[in-house]
């Protein structure tokens, strides 16, 4: 499959899935009763943040209205997909949404350490510079504002109360859209003062859906790949459709279809298979693929559990490697195995470990060596 052109949140122009949201927010409009703020919650990929920046089309569309009647530009009644809260296709609100340089839009996500050049791991109060000057402008014609924060998750505690504070004595006019992957680690007194959406994972159909509209030339077999593999997230089967992902899969089959302990030259052969696969422009590459494995034997972990008999394959092999891991300590040692094994990658991620190290870090783990 070549490369492709995974199109982010704020570009896409259609929404599948979760329609009950966009009814929800629809009413809030028409009855002028829109929250000061909305929390996003649920597992990444699954389209909150897609959710996110489509309402924000939708009021910065909008935005200028009387004071009684609200002037409306959607397009309603597409049979192919939902459009409630779609603005119309000429709208410039939609480039201006996609380029991220709407004057109603400021987004909070972390940014770049201009001394390490790296990303931080975390949302800090200098990526907050600007808020109180883009929250104090005159907002004539009734104009609205829109404040997404991406995600809210990976605020540390000063830029979290900051935050606090805001919401606590919310200005006029301005919505603020938090996307949450984990809510739990949102501060309660911030949740307490959001409209909480809580998202869930999206159907087959779905996936298999927005999946055709991106990659419409993909071939059957990967797609329901993709669709099964996807864990109902949109960004997964993405992931999965163009890196490859069943061939990462039919790797670890054969890496682990032997009697411990593993094979060390068929574990550097499958390492460096993965590193030649590598494009120009991919990032994480050994990591994101060791993802796709821990989500792959977790989704396994989990039909085994319910009944070892009916632990489906997506390719050759995979109810004997799962049923072999599992066999060989116990599920629920194997299920620690797993978090142990997440950890290492995350580890390697934040502070720029060696990934041939991780690598091999990972397999033993998993192979409980």
């Amino acid at each position: 499959m070549p490369d492709i052109q995974i199109p982010e949140p704020n570009e896409h122009t259609f929404f599948i899935g979760h329609e009950r949201f966009e009814n929800e927010f629809r009413g809030y409009w028409e009855k002028k009763q829109v929250p000061h703020a909305l929390l996003l919650a649920g597992p990444k990929g699954i389209g909150k943040a897609t959710f996110a920046y489509r309402v924000a089309r939708f009021i910065l569309e909008n935005a200028t209205q009387n004071e009684n009647n609200a002037t409306l530009t959607l397009e309603l009644g597409d049979p192919e997909y939902f459009e409630g809260l779609k603005v119309a296709s000429e709208s410039n609100t939609i480039l201006q949404v996609a380029n991220k340089t709407h004057p109603g839009l400021m987004i909070l996500e972390r940014s770049e350490n201009a001394q390490t050049r790296k990303m931080r791991n975390e949302i800090v109060l200098d990526d907050l510079k600007g808020l109180s000057d883009f929250l104090h402008l005159t907002a004539g014609n009734d104009s609205w504002r829109v404040v997404i924060i991406d995600s809210v998750d990976e605020m540390n505690i000063h830029s979290s109360n900051a935050i606090l504070k805001l919401l606590e004595e919310p200005p006029k006019q301005v919505l603020f859209i938090l996307i949450s992957n984990n809510s739990g680690r949102v501060l309660s007194t911030i949740r307490s003062r959001c409209r909480q959406l809580t998202f869930s994972q999206l159907e087959y159909e779905s996936i298999a859906k927005i999946i055709g509209l991106i990659v419409p030339d993909v071939d059957g077999q990967t797609l329901d790949s993709a669709c099964r593999l996807s864990e109902g997230s949109v960004r997964a089967a993405l992931d999965i459709v163009s890196g490859g992902t069943v061939g990462t899969l039919e790797d670890i089959v054969i890496l682990f279809d032997t009697d411990l302990p593993i094979d060390r030259c068929k574990a550097e052969e499958i390492f460096e298979k993965w590193v030649q696969s590598r494009t120009k422009n991919e990032v994480n590459l050994i990591e994101n693929k060791l993802e796709a494995v821990i989500a792959w034997l977790a989704r396994g972990v989990r039909q085994f559990a319910r009944d070892p008999n009916t632990v489906e394959e997506v390719v050759k092999g995979e109810k004997d490697v799962v049923i072999s891991l599992i066999g060989r300590r116990g599920l629920d040692d194997f299920c620690e195995r797993l978090k142990a094994a997440g950890a290492v990658i995350e580890r390697t991620k934040q502070l720029h470990l060696d990934t041939k190290q991780t690598f091999f870090s990972v397999m033993h783990t998993l192979a409980g060596e």
